[in-house]
């Protein structure tokens, strides 16, 4: 009986995992959800349970980091990979190897919908008191993240997450929020109104999401992909892809 039992077992729960594998994380919703304090959930959360639920060789394990030292984290050895990441995103410079893109997103410009705006109001966006996710990288700011080089140029206010954020422009705290599509689309998902907003149909900057490890990690990038491919073939990237409204590519 005991044997039949452990026929039924997922792999990674029969064997032990020949080592473990630290994946870092920041709040960046829908992809990881939640702060250091809470537990974590998100696509990448999710990637990661069905990746130690497929195979036994590695195992692995979230760490949360911040957004706006994520790449001193990673000098500093507190993780040695990061899934839905974009290399442009500080990572050029930096010790890692970077895959083929596995997922595609965009930010877009967020208003409130009222009578006298359309489509005209996200034409001079550098105009327009604009609120941004601290640590984050956007198009209109080339990428630039020193909050004091932002206030110089732009209106801008800082939120400490993309809800947050989102809750600043429904109170009026700023005219546009910048948010990535996904975000909306899981929100959306959740039940959230969104016929008070106007969306630009025009992005601030669209971008490749990939999967970052570092040159000095016990784990080869093809086998890690392989064993995506594999979780595709078998239909469970897919609820992922619904759950938090994220976009896959064919990788």
């Amino acid at each position: 009986m005991l044997a039949a039992l452990v026929g039924l077992l997922p792999l990674a729960a029969v064997e032990a995992y020949e080592r473990t594998v630290l994946v870092g994380g920041y709040p960046y919703p829908p992809y990881v959800v939640g702060h250091a304090s809470e537990e974590p959930s998100g696509a990448t959360v999710d990637v990661l349970d069905q990746l130690n639920e497929w195979q036994s060789r590695i195992e692995f394990k979230f760490v949360p980091v911040a957004a706006f030292s994520r790449e001193l984290s990673f000098r500093q050895g507190r993780f040695e990979a990061m899934f839905f990441e974009s290399p442009d995103w500080g990572w050029r410079d930096e010790s890692v190897n970077i895959s083929h893109p596995i997922a595609v997103d965009r930010d877009v410009y967020v208003a409130l919908d009222k009578e006298d705006r359309g489509q005209g109001f996200f034409d001079d966006i550098h105009k327009k008191h604009l609120i941004a996710t601290r640590g984050y990288h956007y198009g209109f700011a080339s990428y630039r993240t020193d909050e004091q080089w932002l206030q110089d140029q732009f209106t801008i206010d800082f939120a400490p997450s993309l809800a947050a954020g989102l809750e600043m422009l429904m109170r009026e705290r700023g005219e546009v929020a910048v948010l990535n599509e996904s975000y909306l689309r899981a929100r959306r998902n959740e039940g959230l109104d969104m016929s008070d907003l106007l969306v630009s149909e025009r992005a601030d900057n669209t971008y490749r999401l990939s999967v970052l490890v570092s040159q000095g990690a016990e784990l080869e990038m093809e086998w890690l992909l392989s064993q995506l491919r594999e979780l595709r073939a078998a239909g469970l990237l897919k609820p992922i892809e619904q759950r938090w409204g994220i976009q896959f590519t064919d990788f």
